[in-house]
């Protein structure tokens, strides 16, 4: 059908020419001018239509054409710039690694993430790192912006690392700039609050939040993220400190698992305090 469209486009002007003789013809024969009043107002008509017709469709079939091939070219260049993008996104990366690399004080062993799970408040990923890879339970993780967590398990070939947002977690840190020292809990979402923090201590939205030295289960100075809001409450010798991580938890696919862990000793003197702490403050709800 397209080629008998095309072979009428192309010959349009020979067909409506070849008609209009027939026609000249056929009113000379008839010799009758009074009758070829009516019947040139048909043949008009007629010629009209067969042109509009010639010309509307052979045109509507050259736009499905033209449409499917620029839908095709719009795909290749959908797929070009898909490439473009996932390079680019790549080459930042591979950017901000050397800069990691630059300023690490431990050494890192690079991971997948290739899995996610969740078991109520408690957020886990999968790492495709195991005791293969030298990896122990206690290790810190982190990507190329910030600290992500740590690991609690560990297989031959995979390891599972706990993310700091879960509200279990405490973590020791400190601000870079005035060294104030806290503790930061997550509360949510992207937010976290820095507890301990004295109201006479000036906190500047910006701040950026860092692991600290007291810290027995993460290395020190590492990043967590960055002040986002600083008040006071009435009644309360504490400000609150609210902190928005540098890490995307949502889309982590990269980390780096920090060879480092903490002093058996001294974890296990922390972890037996907390221990009694817990249990004290069941006791003391009971009798409430």
């Amino acid at each position: 059908m397209r080629k008998f469209f095309d072979f009428i486009e192309r010959y349009k002007e020979y067909f409506a020419f070849t008609a209009l003789i027939v026609i000249s013809l056929s009113l000379i024969s008839v010799g009758d001018i009074s009758k070829m009043g009516g019947f040139r107002s048909f043949v008009i008509g007629s010629v009209g239509r067969l042109q509009e017709f010639s010309s509307f469709m052979p045109y509507n079939a050259l736009l499905i054409s033209e449409n499917r091939s620029m839908r095709e070219l719009n795909l290749e260049n959908s797929f070009e710039i898909t490439k473009m993008r996932r390079a680019l996104i790549e080459n930042n990366k591979l950017r901000d690694l050397m800069t990691l690399k630059d300023h690490r004080d431990y050494l890192y062993i690079s991971a997948d993430v290739v899995g996610k799970s969740a078991i109520g408040l408690l957020n886990f990923n999968t790492l495709n790192r195991g005791k293969q890879d030298s990896i122990k339970v206690g290790m810190a993780v982190r990507n190329d912006l910030g600290l992500i967590g740590r690991i609690v398990g560990v297989s031959d070939n995979y390891s599972l690392v706990e993310l700091i947002v879960n509200k279990d977690i405490k973590i020791a840190a400190k601000i870079q700039n005035s060294r104030i020292d806290g503790i930061l809990e997550w509360v949510g979402g992207r937010k976290f609050k820095l507890k301990n923090i004295p109201k006479s201590y000036g906190v500047q939205i910006g701040d950026t939040v860092l692991t600290s030295s007291y810290s027995n289960k993460y290395p020190a100075e590492l990043p967590i993220g960055i002040v986002r809001a600083a008040f006071e409450r009435p009644g309360d010798i504490f400000q609150r400190v609210e902190v928005e991580p540098f890490a995307e938890f949502a889309n982590l696919e990269l980390v780096f698992i920090i060879n480092f862990v903490s002093n058996p000793e001294r974890e296990a003197v922390v972890s037996d305090m907390e221990e009694k702490l817990r249990i004290r403050q069941s006791k003391a709800r009971r009798r409430r």
